[in-house]
């Protein structure tokens, strides 16, 4: 293994049976267990595959940028191209490249939550369960037929973080049985079905901004979707920015002077009134009110 400028590393596999070649890009901001998750699998996988020449393609974000390859362009002749969180379609010269095939990773129940930042959304959207899907490419985002998929739960007091590592194990569980698909007829997938299909465009920084005459609960919801390493919830207090990394909602209340969004000190604790009740901040990220 060799590092490659900041923030991308190679990993090059030589003199084994069955994985000659991957090509991973890292983040700082992830597990380095779970990082590592990927490339352990492949040797565990060691002695149910056929010799194969394996790239990964991998796109992580560092504060809302995307950092990703510049190109997608196997540097050998390869079996199997695995993909996983790239925001953009991949050309059809690509997609005929490699004998076996291009699949994809998503973290979603497809046809369910297509699109980016899916584990975001559910979070968001008050879902009791999101998932990991494996599929075929094609030419459009996020469509192709679905190899194996199995859902994950999103428990109450989960945030972003928790939910990815839930991902990146049930995505490494699958790629593994993805793996001893091959040359079956179950690796061909099936078909999505189109009535279920939903799709969630990609989010940015601003999209974080908390409005107070929301719900207490979609707030909340909001603050654990962007924790740490996303740009978090955030809002303005005294003309400075505020990231918000965790809340609680609290019962009913008698503060019938307050207005909504505008903090309070409660038992020593700012609380803030939204629509429907009141939340009390517990956690900024690297400041204080």
């Amino acid at each position: 293994m060799r590092q490659i400028g900041f923030k991308r590393v190679a990993l090059s596999v030589r003199n084994t049976d069955h994985v000659n070649m991957i090509n991973m890009e890292r983040s700082r901001n992830l597990d380095r267990k779970e990082q590592r998750g990927l490339f352990e699998l492949l040797f565990k996988e060691r002695g149910q595959l056929p010799p194969l020449v394996i790239q990964l393609v991998q796109t992580v974000e560092f504060e809302g940028k995307e950092r990703g390859l510049n190109t997608v362009k196997p540097a050998r002749p390869t079996d199997l191209i695995i993909v996983a969180g790239y925001p953009k379609l991949i050309p059809r010269r690509i997609i005929e490249l490699p004998s076996i095939g291009i699949i994809n990773i998503h973290m979603s129940l497809l046809p369910a939550y297509r699109g980016r930042h899916p584990l975001n959304w559910a979070i968001i959207n008050g879902e009791k369960y999101a998932g990991v899907t494996i599929h075929h490419i094609s030419e459009k985002f996020d469509e192709g037929n679905i190899i194996c998929q199995d859902r994950i739960s999103i428990k109450r007091y989960d945030t972003i973080a928790d939910v990815y590592a839930k991902a990146v194990r049930k995505g490494n569980s699958l790629l593994g049985k993805t793996f001893r698909m091959i040359g079956s007829r179950q690796f061909k997938g099936i078909k999505q079905d189109r009535r279920y299909a939903s799709y969630f465009p990609p989010r940015t920084p601003k999209d974080g901004k908390i409005n107070w005459n929301e719900p207490a609960d979609k707030i909340r919801n909001l603050v654990r979707a962007l924790v740490d390493p996303y740009p978090g919830a955030f809002f303005y207090y005294r003309g400075k920015k505020k990231i918000v990394d965790e809340v609680d909602i609290l019962p009913h209340i008698q503060r019938c002077d307050t207005k909504i969004g505008k903090p309070f000190l409660l038992n020593g604790c700012y609380t803030i009134k939204t629509c429907d009740g009141f939340i009390k901040l517990v956690k900024l990220r690297n400041s204080t009110m």
